[in-house]
């Protein structure tokens, strides 16, 4: 990949795609349990059933790692472990109280701190964590751990994790790798690291988070009501607005792309920061949808989705604010479509617009945009919303174009570096709606978009809109 958001993943590093994870340690075989243990993670997920996060297994099982069950949140993130097979962990105490993690940092975190996630402080029996080459459960008690020290250095589920390795070679090498490819520091010997090592100074440099008490933590956080979804490069795919996309994400076969959630906003109007420590990005593979299609892999500030075979699928996007979920697309799904886009004779030359009417909700002409330029500046009242569509839109030979929401589509969105505060925006296919919020200047851009493509985008030159009282004349 050429985007300068790039970091190693574990296809660098072996070559391979690892797609589902055996449950069985590395070198031996043992039965599985069918019991499935309760709900894990914090307060407040509804994907999971009971309220403890631990589940009682008989004695006998304690030599060997179980199946994560369909549906059972890390009991340190509250994310879906089953959704996340290439970084699972899991452990199982003396009494038989089995917990799963969807990474080896949050089984760390735990493990530092049970009781701060609701456990109890029992002697741990076994461990199991992902081996970062095979993708297979192994010993945690007895493998090797790289001590990576920077999120940008692997492409790794929850930003950043003490990696696993069945070997000391293959922690080696790994280094090498990551001294390589980012001219980075690493050492064998203060960098590979055991079990023997975790404790609570190595579970806040991975999992601060969850670990401290957070005085700001507003558990009535709003939610977001819209967003923009774009790629690494800053390419804006789609806006999703309330409850429902505008086109679909596509990716090729074998390939990957990394999306990221910009120009966030709630009912209020007040934006939002992914962060990826109070606000958290994630995804997951929507219900019955096919599993075989795309990966999905959430990194607390974006979302990595790989091409695994050529179909179409759907991803559900989750917005967490302190690990709980205050925003989930799962009433609509987006669709991923894996492999060579079709081609469209009827849309594959679309001439862009050259020229059209803004009007609003009335029919009343605001503005027409020429070529490359505005005549006059939007205005509303602190408070007012107003509905806008385009009209009269023509190409550069004078064909007239039907922006039906369909075919061709308007859009819109806050200009780079523009106030944020004074409006907000929400694209609904055949028109804009913008809301203004508080008084003062601020610039908008306008896109159309044929068949999800952008065909034109105003960026060059953003409408001023101004928000205040324009009740005098000035005239």
């Amino acid at each position: 990949m050429s985007s300068g958001r790039w970091r190693l993943n574990r296809r660098t590093v072996i070559g391979t795609t690892v797609s589902s994870i055996a449950v069985a340690v590395a070198g031996c075989a043992g039965d599985t349990d069918d019991e499935e243990p309760d709900d894990a993670g914090a307060d407040g997920d509804d994907e999971t059933g009971d309220e403890s996060p631990e589940a009682s297994q008989q004695p006998e099982d304690l030599d060997s790692p179980t199946e994560f069950p369909d549906g059972e949140a890390c009991a340190v993130c509250n994310m879906i472990t089953p959704d996340h097979p290439e970084w699972n962990a899991q452990l199982v105490k003396e009494d038989g109280t089995r917990v799963y993690f969807c990474s080896s940092g949050c089984m760390l975190a735990y493990y530092a701190d049970p009781e701060h996630f609701d456990g109890e402080d029992e002697p741990v029996e076994n461990v199991w964590v992902t081996d970062y080459e095979t993708g297979e459960l192994i010993d945690g008690q007895a493998c090797y751990y790289v001590r990576v020290t920077e999120s940008d250095h692997v492409d790794d589920i929850m930003m950043m994790n003490p990696t696993p390795f069945a070997d000391r070679d293959g922690a080696e090498a790994f280094i090498n790798d990551l001294n390589d490819e980012f001219d980075a520091e690493y050492n064998h010997e203060m960098d590979i690291i055991t079990f023997d090592d975790f404790d609570m100074e190595l579970a806040m440099m991975y999992r601060g988070r969850f670990l401290e008490e957070d005085e700001d933590h507003d558990d009535t956080a709003d939610a977001p009501e819209s967003f923009d979804l774009v790629d690494s490069e800053g390419e804006q795919i789609d806006m999703w607005m309330t409850d429902h996309w505008h086109t679909a994400v596509t990716v090729g076969e074998g390939d990957a792309r990394m999306l990221y959630a910009e120009n966030i906003v709630d009912a209020d109007g007040d934006s939002i920061a992914i962060d990826g420590d109070h606000w958290e990005l994630d995804a997951r593979l929507a219900d019955d949808t096919p599993t075989d299609i795309v990966s999905v892999h959430g990194h607390g500030d974006h979302v990595h989705l790989e091409g695994e075979a050529e179909g179409s699928a759907g991803i559900i996007f989750q917005f967490r604010h302190h690990g709980d979920i205050v925003l989930s697309t799962a009433d609509d799904p987006m669709t991923v479509e894996v492999g060579d886009t079709p081609e469209d004779d009827d849309h594959e030359a679309a001439d862009p617009p050259e020229s059209f009417d803004l009007v609003d909700g009335d029919g009343e002409e605001i503005d027409m945009w020429m070529s490359d330029h505005w005549h006059t500046a939007l205005t509303l009242e602190e408070g007012e919303m107003r509905t806008l569509f385009a009209e009269d839109v023509v190409d550069a030979d004078g064909e007239s174009i039907d922006v039906d929401g369909d075919h061709w589509e308007l859009d819109a969105r806050l200009a780079d570096d523009a106030s944020a505060d004074v409006v907000s925006v929400h694209s609904q296919s055949d028109h804009v709606h913008v809301q203004a919020d508080t008084e003062g200047s601020t610039e908008i851009i306008f896109q159309f978009r044929h068949h999800g493509e952008i065909a034109l985008s105003t960026a060059d030159d953003p409408m001023t809109v101004e928000v205040g009282d324009h009740d005098h004349d000035d005239a």
